[in-house]
């Protein structure tokens, strides 16, 4: 007989799908033979008052119960094998006892029980026995030849069909099993990024805290401390020097100015850019005519070729321009800035600079480094340099990965 199966299910190892799974796979379709078995029993069978029609009657009726029993081990994922056998052995002797037309069906399901049961190979051994017990009662009943090929060639297909039927079963089942698995792993596997996700956040959040306070500790408190030392010396020396004093005093207000700056300078850094309303281009000049008020004069050029980006590549540039214009407005002891945005084919080229002091060692910090990472998940690079004033590069893909 021609299998049903491709070659590649036949190197599906389906020994370690429990049977109870197998079989529910088949259930319905056992429920359709089963009672097409028993709808042709009741409209062939005689019902006449003889021991030969109450001992199928009898046998028919141990292989329901029977049946029965299977198909409860087999919903509760008890140990089938017990129930399987009494079946198997009822089968013959309703197969033996009864029509030719549902003994066929018998046959059939009797297969795949014993399949799904017990193995494979257990399922041909009974297939090639009751073949050849169905082979020897023909011969040995002188059934006329015809007869006799017929039916030894009917039981054959219908155990060959049997044998595939399980055989499917199992294959659906090791696939529904694996999916199962295959789903928990996933599930499994997408809580942890979860928490992993809820875990980097929160060390973002607490690296981003670390570095707002630095900000305020190096800028506004040593100025603070500075107007405070200034002001005990304006008060000692205020009878004794009121000239000293004044200067003093002049110094301490223009402290509190530049902690103001810094002040301001700290909080742009930390307002967000907002881009639900205007488009990248007007958000960019924007973000550099906010730090007009901290002394700079930014100026954004933006090439004709740069068309609409991606939103990750756009936050991005974003986030690069704010975390420069804060660094420059801070050390840079610039004037002018020039924000320059082109397009290069598929890639984009941006770069901010100014004409401050500059530095020949620069030493990236975490908003440095954390632009750095963004770009690299975007298979970008950013550059800094600071011989001739400060320079922040950055080329990025238009499309992201």
């Amino acid at each position: 007989m021609v299998s049903l199966l491709s070659a590649h299910d036949t190197d599906i190892d389906t020994r370690s799908v429990p049977p109870h799974a197998i079989a529910a796979v088949g259930l319905p379709f056992l429920y359709y033979l089963f009672a097409l078995c028993i709808i042709i029993y009741l409209t062939t069978v005689s019902f006449a008052r003889s021991p030969i029609v109450w001992a199928q009657l009898c046998a028919m009726t141990l292989f329901t119960i029977t049946w029965l029993w299977w198909v409860r081990r087999v919903k509760t994922g008890s140990d089938v094998r017990l129930p399987a056998c009494v079946f198997v052995g009822l089968s013959i002797l309703v197969s033996i006892m009864g029509a030719f037309i549902y003994t066929l069906i018998v046959v059939c399901l009797s297969v795949f029980v014993i399949v799904v049961s017990v193995s494979f190979r257990a399922g041909v051994i009974y297939s090639g026995l009751f073949l050849i017990a169905v082979f020897l009662i023909h011969l040995y009943a002188g059934t006329p030849g015809p007869r006799f090929g017929a039916e030894v060639l009917n039981c054959a297909i219908i155990l060959g069909v049997g044998l595939q039927l399980a055989m499917l079963a199992k294959k659906s089942a090791f696939y529904y099993v694996d999916r199962k698995h295959t789903l928990a792993k996933l599930q499994e596997s997408n809580a942890q990024l979860r928490e992993l996700l809820r875990t980097s956040r929160d060390l973002t959040l607490s690296r981003e805290r670390g570095r707002i306070a630095a900000a305020l500790h190096d800028g506004l408190g040593h100025r603070l401390t500075t107007v405070n030392l200034s002001l005990d010396f304006a008060d000692r020396m205020m009878a004794s020097d009121p000239k000293r004093a004044r200067e003093e005093l002049q110094f301490a207000r223009t402290t509190v100015t530049e902690a103001l700056d810094d002040m301001r300078v700290v909080v742009r850094a930390l307002h967000p850019v907002q881009l639900e309303s205007e488009s990248f281009v007007e958000a960019l000049t924007t973000l550099g005519t906010a730090f007009s008020n901290t002394g700079l004069d930014v100026t954004v050029t933006v090439s004709d070729s740069v068309d609409t980006l991606t939103p990750e590549v756009e936050a991005l540039l974003l986030a690069a321009t704010q975390e420069a214009l804060t660094n420059i407005s801070r050390h840079a002891h610039a004037h002018h800035v020039h924000i320059d945005l082109r397009c290069d084919g598929t890639m984009v080229d941006f770069s901010i600079s100014d004409d401050g002091i500059g530095c020949a060692d620069i030493v990236p910090g975490f908003g440095i480094r954390s632009l750095t990472e963004r770009a690299l998940e975007l298979s970008g690079t950013v550059d800094v340099t600071g011989d001739n004033g400060f320079v922040l590069s950055l080329r990025v893909p238009k499309e992201t990965p």
